[in-house]
């Protein structure tokens, strides 16, 4: 189709081809490069454009693969609410009554070490476990496991939910506690001593990737790592792939970035078809559980978590995913609150009852732009997933150390991108606020379970046995022996400016002053201030508090400085005023300046400022973390 009809007009007019656009914009970028001007490379290996038309085909998927479009729950279904609750940190059936009162309608409960079934039965008085879906994530020996999970479902027989085995994704948190190989050979008669007797949970494999997102994994990686990861259960399973078809759910992280999020979603449901044509299976509706991204989450200015969390449930909502679960906006802190919980239940609630989004059918569909994001994620995750069983698949690769320098080096790129401040984070990185009052000061990681010295193995029926009996779930896994790998190392994209924030809490909590620089402001007012904001804003990023004054001649400015006390400083004017760079430099040297930047680029050989006697150039792109960490003992001591 070549043209098109004008609304409220009679004549069609010509529709511009995307050749003829694009003529027009190279013609405008004067020799410019479009791809340097107009397009961005992503970390998943995707090259996003500014113009996206049917021209572009979303085509490359995999072979036979079929498309990605419709959502993964019926039209008018409601996606559920998931509360998310850790066993050994304190939770309470108040909390999960209380949570299921006021909008959440699933419950999935982390199994502490510490647990016995009598716990989870305790934890789950007073809750209709047949109406109520209950996961159990248990992170740790599938047979230990098992054993715990008939204890529980003696003791509640309308328990109807699911159990959540990934030794693969437990091994890569660091929450196994036994050889990954022997592990994963014990799957399948861990389920087959979980479904004796008819009754228990419907769904008892479930692929869970955050340990790999949390550990730098890109969005295409994370979803050759679902496939890789399905794969790797249903071997194990003892399960002809029918079988294990039904049993089978997904629980993806997902990213800030709404679109990315959205085509996530979309892609994963097309590349697992895909799985199952190969595997002879006839595909089946998956069930995905969408999920705050850990990584993502920030200490500082926690309040940002409730626009992290709404871009979650906004993308997995128009995504399809079947459930949803948010993070509290103070998860990174201590344990949640009621008030971040609260709001957690009330995002669900606007999108769902307000919004209405579970009666719109698809409505990424159709979207171009969506549409070449879901095929590229395809390819990429394709991709991966062939590299992954190249090396003998998940559990290979993990135990050989082989994904470890993959996802790093992933991780470090990302890393990279946010220490330059090229990926913000609101209230971190960027708009810092040194006088923000937290609610909690942050609990630190969460620490694995320590096991002590494992015996011999233990059959099934011993394991349940002793778990009737009341053993724990570290008791138990502790009858299995063995030593499990080295986990992935996870880290949130906050933490290098959250410590440098740590540090300058420190110094105002031992001295009354938090650290302290200068801005030098040459020349007007009007050529000055651009830079002066940018740079206030991030020296405050690394928690260091500013203060400054302008003027036309470098005298005045080196008799501020004096007055300011301050050790380090920072030149901030136009490119025309930094002439008198050299001269100013040396004057503040001898005004006791221990560190000085310009705010600006280097520039070429001839500019006069590169003479002048400087410690650094900060401007957009430089490696910020570096810098501060760098200045920041010289305005400590």
């Amino acid at each position: 189709m070549t043209e098109s009809t004008s609304l409220g007009t009679r004549e069609p007019f010509p529709r511009p081809s995307l050749a003829e656009w694009r003529a027009l914009v190279e013609r405008d970028l004067k020799g410019a490069p479009y791809a340097k001007k107009l397009q961005t490379q992503t970390l998943e290996g995707l090259t996003l454009d500014c113009l996206y038309t049917e021209e572009g085909p979303a085509g490359g998927l995999p072979p036979s693969a079929p498309g990605a479009s419709g959502l993964g729950r019926p039209v008018g279904q409601a996606w559920r609410v998931v509360a998310q609750a850790d066993g050994a940190s304190g939770a309470d059936g108040t909390q999960l009554r209380d949570e299921l009162s006021r909008g959440a309608d699933a419950l999935r409960l982390r199994v502490g070490g510490a647990q016995r079934a009598a716990d989870l039965a305790a934890l789950c008085e007073g809750i209709d476990l047949a109406q109520v879906e209950l996961v159990l994530e248990l992170e740790g020996e599938p047979l230990a496991g098992a054993a715990l999970a008939r204890a529980f479902a003696d003791l509640r027989p309308d328990w109807r939910g699911g159990v959540s085995f990934d030794p693969c994704a437990a091994a890569a948190a660091g929450r196994l506690h036994a050889p990954l190989g022997a592990s994963l050979a014990r799957l399948a008669p861990a389920l087959q001593a979980l479904g004796e007797g008819g009754e228990g949970p419907q769904r008892t494999l479930e692929v869970r990737t955050a340990p790999y997102h949390a550990a730098g994994a890109s969005e295409s990686q994370d979803l050759g790592l679902a496939l890789a990861a399905g794969l790797e259960l249903i071997r194990a399973s003892g399960l002809d792939p029918a079988q294990a078809q039904p049993r089978l759910a997904f629980a993806i992280p997902l990213p800030s970035e709404l679109f990315l999020g959205i085509a996530k979603l979309r892609a994963l449901r097309g590349l697992w078809a895909r799985v199952e044509e190969v595997l002879g299976v006839a595909p089946a509706p998956i069930q995905i559980q969408a999920e705050s991204a850990w990584r993502e989450l920030s200490a500082r200015d926690p309040w940002v978590n409730v626009l992290r969390g709404t871009a979650t449930c906004f993308a997995g909502a128009v995504g399809g995913a079947n459930a949803i679960a948010i993070a509290p906006w103070d998860a990174c802190l201590s344990a949640a609150g009621e008030s971040a919980r609260r709001v957690a239940r009330n995002t669900h609630t606007i999108l769902r009852e307000e919004s209405h989004l579970q009666r719109v059918a698809d409505p990424a569909a159709g979207s171009y732009y969506l549409e070449e994001l879901t095929a590229g994620l395809q390819r990429e995750a394709w991709g991966f997933l062939q590299a992954l069983e190249a090396q003998g698949g998940l559990a290979a690769a993990l135990e050989s150390g082989w994904l470890t320098v993959q996802l790093g080096q992933a991780a470090a790129e990302r890393a990279r991108s946010v220490a330059k401040r090229q990926r913000a984070i609101t209230g971190v990185s960027d708009f810092p606020l040194l006088s923000e009052e937290l609610p909690a000061l942050p609990a630190g990681e969460p620490q694995p379970m320590a096991l002590g010295t494992p015996p011999a193995d233990a059959a099934p029926a011993t394991l349940l046995a002793a778990a009737r009996g009341g053993a724990s779930l570290a008791e138990l896994a502790a009858a299995l022996g063995g030593a499990a790998p080295n986990a992935l190392p996870a880290a949130r994209l906050a933490e290098p400016f959250e410590a440098l924030r740590a540090a300058s809490d420190a110094l105002l909590l031992g001295q009354g002053q938090r650290p302290q620089a200068f801005l030098a402001g040459l020349g007007p007012l009007a050529g000055h201030t651009g830079r002066s904001t940018w740079i206030r804003n991030l020296l405050a990023a690394g928690g260091i508090e500013t203060s400054g004054a302008e003027a036309d001649e470098p005298p005045d400015l080196v008799q501020a400085f004096r007055e300011s006390g301050a050790r380090a400083l920072v030149i901030c004017g136009r490119d025309a005023d930094y002439a008198r760079a050299p001269e100013l430099c040396a004057a503040l040297r001898a005004a006791g300046a221990s560190w000085i930047a310009l705010a600006g680029r280097p520039g070429s050989e001839d500019q006069p400022w590169r003479a002048a006697d400087l410690d650094a150039h900060l401007y957009l792109g430089c490696d910020v973390v570096a810098a501060l960490n760098a200045l920041l003992p010289l305005v400590t001591q």
